[in-house]
Formats: structure tokens, sequence, C-alpha cells
């Protein structure tokens, strides 16, 4: 397969980038059975979905009352999928500078690993945005 160009993100910062790179490098590594997310583009696929009119719910109706739904209802949030992907992001990073002292991306992948683990297990304070809404 020839070289891609490198992808110009539309809305990711490079924080933000590294960050997705990283998470997906635990979530789906590349195996035996074909490349990982990484490499798969997974991160660029993100970042176009951001930056695309889904990245904003600029088809969804966003104004209130804002009532708490169900399991059912689906996704039931005044943020946009933009707002909650970088608010996501620099909880969790925050969280890793204070109990580890460096941004998710440059953890090791044991440190990467139990973050994680944490997130899926509500097991972080969140002030914008919860686990369950991050898995």
């Amino acid at each position: 397969m020839a070289d891609s160009p490198p992808h110009v993100f539309a809305y990711l910062t490079q924080p933000e980038v590294r960050f997705l790179d990283a998470a997906m490098d635990r979530l789906i590594p590349a195996d035996e059975l074909g490349p990982g997310a990484r490499a798969a583009g997974v991160t660029c696929y993100i970042d176009r979905a951001l930056g695309s009119v889904c990245g904003t719910h600029g088809r969804n109706y966003r104004s209130g009352p804002w009532h708490d739904g169900t399991p059912q209802q689906g996704y039931q949030s005044r943020l946009t999928p933009q707002e909650l992907y970088r608010a996501a992001i620099r909880e969790i990073d925050a969280h890793c500078a204070q109990h580890y002292g460096k941004a998710f991306a440059f953890l090791t992948p044991e440190h990467q690993a139990e973050v994680l683990k944490g997130l899926e297990h509500d097991r972080m304070e969140h002030e914008v945005v919860g686990a369950q809404v991050i898995f």
C-alpha cells in the first residue's frame, strides 16, 4: 500500500490527537488478524466526524428543557459530540497529570490500561462528562 499523505485535522488539537492515538492503541491494538485502530485511521475518522455536521449536532434539536433520558432513548446530553470529546479528553488528561504527573498519551502502557479500566468502572471524578457517556 502506498503511503498516504498525512491527515490535516479539522477539529482535534495535537494533544487530543495524541490522547486518542494512545487510547486507541490500548483499546484496539494491532494483532495477527490485522492492524490496530491507529493504523486503521480511527483518530482521523473521529476527527472527520467531529468536524462535520455530526460533531455539532447540526441536525438535532438542541433547545431545552433538559430532562434526564432513559437508556432506551439513547444519547441524551446538551453537549455536542465536539464538546463531549474535548471535555472528556481534558478531564482525563487532568486526572492523569494529578495522579501520574503527565498526560495520558505519555503514560506507560500499564498506567494507560489502569486509567481506561478506571473509566470503564466509573472510578474517576468527572466535572462535565461522566464515564457512562464515555463508555
